[in-house]
């Protein structure tokens, strides 16, 4: 891998190098600038104290001071009955790295707006050590593949993972990939922990929700085919629905398990129905065209809630709340699982636990 040093002379500080790796030269290079004009000083004094000390005396050291302060602010959280979301997260990657946001974030309002409209979230950065010892930075750029579709303007293009996740249609396999509409939705739609999304604006408006969003478009391997009733044209439609991890015990997408199945594993790993994406074939990629919630016409919720042996007013009210959006805000705002636990009662399970691969593990240097 070819590290390209970047116009950022650290002092006392780790010097901040950038790899294209499978970005666009062009995304790589707004990269470059961003991260050639970070200035640490405008970090806190604890994050300024980190990474001197990182460069001084390499990244291990770093990380266990990092830890020690970690656990001491867990234990105070605990000494003080202070509980907040992943207050016990126990990843140790996020431990490790956590200091690391601030750099990427500060890269990331760097990157002017209409840059960032333009190549995000199909492109993402990420920030790691580097070093004999781990004392600089460098930042790793990468993409989706983009895929110009048979019969489609070069304007139009989609995208797919590197990974190329497919799908039978019609006994053939095709790559499952992603139009720029449905990226959208997508976007809107998805339960972020840390970022309550609102309608049709994008969630990855920081250097975090631009991770969490492209990982997912990056790494998820599993999809479903389905046939969804298309009202328009009378007839079943090729489609396909997918999952997002229910994230440990702690953070709020854990609620999808203690709220929806109450009961559950602790050895088991869960992942709640995030929605339907109608399709259509283009050469080798299944293309999904936008996103249908759970329950919106079409879907088997809708379909299974209308004949279940409900009341017919309480079927009414069901129906109509699942036509509302936007769910994943409504959900983080208020916390009821209502809906989401009748569709699964009546309708489709909407929380399960698979023992195979839905998502390819994170990027590592």
């Amino acid at each position: 891998m070819i590290q390209e040093k970047s116009a950022h002379v650290g002092g006392p500080y780790p010097e901040i190098f950038v790899s294209k790796g499978s970005a666009s030269e062009k995304f790589a290079d707004h990269v470059r600038r961003a991260a050639a004009a970070v200035e640490f000083a405008e970090l806190t004094p604890a994050q300024r104290k980190t990474f001197a000390l990182q460069k001084s005396a390499g990244f291990r050291v770093a990380v266990d001071r990092f830890k020690d302060a970690h656990a001491f602010v867990r234990s105070l959280g605990r000494l003080l009955h202070i509980s907040k979301p992943g207050l016990n997260q126990s990843s140790a990657t996020a431990v490790s790295l956590g200091w690391f946001s601030a750099v990427g974030q500060a890269i990331f309002k760097r990157i002017p707006l209409e840059v960032r409209r333009a190549y995000m979230p199909q492109n993402d950065f990420q920030v790691w050590p580097c070093g004999d010892n781990g004392e600089d930075i460098v930042v790793k750029c990468a993409s989706l593949e983009e895929i110009n579709l048979e019969g489609r303007p070069s304007y139009w293009p989609a995208y797919c993972s590197p990974y190329h996740p497919t799908l039978k249609v019609k006994g053939e396999r095709k790559i499952v990939a992603f139009a720029p509409h449905l990226i959208d939705r997508m976007g809107a739609s998805l339960l972020w922990d840390k970022h309550a999304p609102k309608r049709f604006m994008p969630v990855w408006d920081d250097y975090y929700g631009l991770g969490d969003f492209h990982g997912f478009l990056y790494e998820c391997v599993y999809f479903e085919s389905v046939q969804l009733y298309d009202p328009k044209v009378q007839e079943y439609v090729p489609a396909f629905t997918m999952y997002e991890e229910c994230v440990e015990e702690g953070w709020f997408s854990w609620r999808y398990v203690t709220k929806v199945l109450g009961s559950f594993d602790k050895c088991k790993r869960y992942y709640y129905r995030v929605g339907y994406c109608p399709a259509f074939v283009s050469g080798k990629y299944l293309v999904g065209k936008t996103l249908l919630l759970p329950g919106f016409l079409g879907t088997p919720e809708y379909q299974k809630l209308e004949t279940c042996g409900l009341p017919m007013e309480e079927k009414k009210q069901l129906l109509e709340a699942a036509r509302r959006e936007p769910r994943a805000e409504e959900l983080l705002r208020t916390g009821d699982f209502s809906l989401i636990k009748a569709l699964h009662r009546w309708g489709v399970p909407q929380v399960v636990a698979f023992d195979h691969e839905v998502f390819k593990p994170p990027r590592l240097p």
